[in-house]
């Protein structure tokens, strides 16, 4: 075993016997719990080579009792100290090597007159620590265990300053008597006097806390920001951070990009956690890697920023207002957990809000592998979609779902005004006891996600995915209400080809802006498409109630399901509906309902397949032989 370096940020302090730190003290150094042994020490001289021996296994401690740093004995990761001919205690090595890897040399606040006591005003002294650490390169700035009592605003050059505590609980910045708009911290630095990616070491902020005000009103956090015409802040880490209080926690705003948050607690903000506003070259590669989001009534995350890429990866929002505001950007979580309470939501209330801003590029929100906990008695939805424009992309993959029905009304709900596009693929409910939530699209559609099973919703143009459910929605997602009615008598088709085995037992279709009237015959059916035919699978009862209502679900079941063979063996079916009678009805679809080809929707046919005199749909009356066509429409909804 080659020798560790030591000892670690929690030995490295000593004390004498009433207490206080054994400052400007000498040390002996033994190898065994007895004190008999001295140990075999060298000394570091900030390269990762062992130097000379140490006579006498001496070493000194500062004016504020912290240990010089020394290479332990090989193969030992602890020695015994002995300050001034005191009790022997023991010390231990670095294992993990973060604080005294990092190159270069270690400012430690304490040796500036910082007390850390909680209610001294330290400022002057880590405003002069920080100050003598930018004037050099690759330092740390370094905050022992205790709590830091700040009166102004701290600004660091983060290119040359690395800001490292003894742990977020052990070490605590305190920013006491801001104003609000304020910041407590500044992290930036200015390019046109230095350039390129930060050099080691590359944490920005490690170990430490920081500990706000709460309520309305109150001053911010940290700001990733330089207020020079060509500031930058990024190509940054953060690591065991911890965020409580504030009004906004984390601001990143101009030319911040490349940043990454680790193990860091967000806790309590009163409006936001994190926010990316919209400012300038700003937004690249932002990921949070088991982080946890707790508390408040403030959103965790705010996204106004085009061209935002952000990754959320074993992270976990629990209990405050709102995990998600996006409205520009793409942002991707996986494996996340996401579970509320009752002190905040309320009536139509959401936990993550897709909301386009104005025209910007369509924004994407992706969840893969996520948790939505069975907490959430306050809210109405768990995922919400608005926007000004809309056509914005939604894909949730493998949702484990255990919110019911009577907790949250809707898992997703597309409230417009225009549409977006949303995939579910892969979900998990796994109440049996309950109701489950349900999904609702653009157009008011519903379907409530199968308690124990897994489903599918796709868009128009898609090919269906996993699917085990029984009801087909034959209609787009984003479909608008027709107001031309359909033929009588004229059998109105809808194409697609299924990518796995589907049993289908009900099709459904919803009312546009007409509804039906003096039907004699109203059905469904499900055929096979094969060497240019159609051969009838499955058919309903006739039933003259269906579509007497405008902006209206209908469901119909088949007299016997049938199951669909999936693709790669390139099975083709259609959808049917047929209506006779005096007044037909008008279909939600996202063209004409008698074009000679409805394009982009669901109840998609070529001019050959309408049929005039049609009052059955056992055999179908087809002039000449016809080919489905090369662009077949799929199959919107699954459930």
């Amino acid at each position: 075993m080659a020798r560790l370096l030591g000892p670690d940020a929690g030995s490295r302090y000593a004390y004498r016997a009433d207490g206080s730190p054994a400052a400007n003290a000498t040390a002996v150094v033994y190898a065994n719990s007895g004190g008999t042994v001295l140990a075999d020490l060298r000394a570091f001289d900030g390269s990762e080579t062992p130097g000379a021996v140490i006579l006498g296994s001496q070493v000194a401690y500062d004016g504020d009792g912290q240990s010089e740093l020394f290479w332990f004995p090989a193969g030992q990761d602890r020695v015994w100290v002995s300050v001034d001919g005191g009790p022997v205690f023991p010390v231990d090595a670095d294992n993990n090597r973060r604080i005294d890897r990092l190159p270069g040399p270690v400012y430690n606040v304490r040796s500036y007159g910082a007390t850390g006591d909680g209610t001294t005003d330290d400022t002057a002294a880590v405003l002069a620590a920080t100050g003598a650490a930018e004037a050099d390169q690759r330092a740390v700035l370094y905050f022992p265990p205790g709590t830091y009592k700040l009166t102004a605003p701290w600004s660091v050059n983060s290119r040359r300053v690395s800001i490292v505590g003894a742990g977020a609980q052990a070490t605590t910045i305190l920013p006491t008597g801001l104003t609000s708009g304020q910041y407590a911290l500044t992290l930036g630095w200015d390019n046109n006097v230095e350039t390129g990616f930060k050099p080691e070491p590359y944490d920005a902020i490690r170990g430490v806390g920081f500990l706000g005000p709460t309520g309305a009103g109150q001053a911010n956090c940290l700001r990733l920001y330089n207020a020079s015409g060509n500031g930058r802040a990024h190509s940054l880490t953060f690591r065991d951070v911890g965020f409580e209080g504030f009004d906004v926690q984390v601001d990143i705003t101009s030319n911040s990009y490349l940043l990454g948050f680790d193990r860091c607690f967000f806790t309590n903000p009163q409006t936001y956690g994190v926010r990316i506003g919209l400012v300038t070259n700003a937004g690249e590669n932002i990921a949070f890697s088991s982080c946890t989001f707790a508390d408040g009534p403030g959103t965790m995350v705010f996204v106004d920023q085009p061209g935002t890429s952000m990754y959320f990866t074993a992270c976990s929002f629990d209990y405050h207002a709102r995990a998600l505001h996006q409205r520009a950007g793409q942002v991707f979580m996986s494996h996340c957990h996401f579970e509320t309470g009752t002190t905040y939501g309320g009536a139509g209330a959401e936990f993550l809000l897709l909301d386009r801003r104005g025209s910007v590029d369509r924004p994407v929100l992706s969840l893969t592998d996520c948790n939505f906990y069975n907490a959430w008695d306050n809210y109405d939805t768990c995922i919400q979609l608005l926007g000004d424009n809309g056509d914005q992309a939604l894909r949730v993959t493998n949702p484990s779902i255990r919110v019911t029905g009577t907790q949250a009304a809707y898992f997703i709900r597309d409230d417009g005004p225009f549409p977006s596009d949303i995939q579910v693929s892969g979900a998990w409910y796994s109440r049996s006891d309950l109701a489950p939530p349900k999904l609702r699209n653009q157009a008011g559609l519903e379907w409530p996600i199968t308690a124990g099973q897994r489903y599918t919703h796709a868009g128009p143009g898609r090919r269906m995915r996993r699917t085990l459910a029984s009801v087909v929605e034959p209609f787009p997602v984003w479909g608008a209400r027709g107001s031309e009615a359909l033929t009588s008598g004229r059998i109105y088709l809808s194409l697609f080809q299924p990518q796995e085995e589907i049993t289908i037992s009900k099709v459904a279709f919803f009312t546009g802006g007409t509804a039906a009237s003096g039907l004699t015959l109203a059905k469904v059916a499900l055929y096979e498409y094969s060497a240019s035919q159609l051969t009838l699978r499955a058919q309903s009862a006739s039933n003259t109630a269906l579509a007497s209502a405008t902006n209206t679900r209908y469901e119909q079941a088949l007299t016997s399901p049938y199951r669909c063979i999936a693709d790669p063996t390139g099975k083709i079916y259609a959808l049917a509906v047929l209506f006779v009678g005096t007044t037909m009805p008008a279909l939600v679809t996202a063209g004409n309902n008698n074009a000679a080809f409805m394009r982009d929707a669901t109840y998609g046919y070529p001019a050959g397949l309408m049929v005039s005199s049609q009052t059955d749909m056992a055999t179908p009356i087809f002039p000449g032989s016809w080919s489905a066509p090369d662009r077949l429409v799929y199959m919107v909804g699954v459930m």
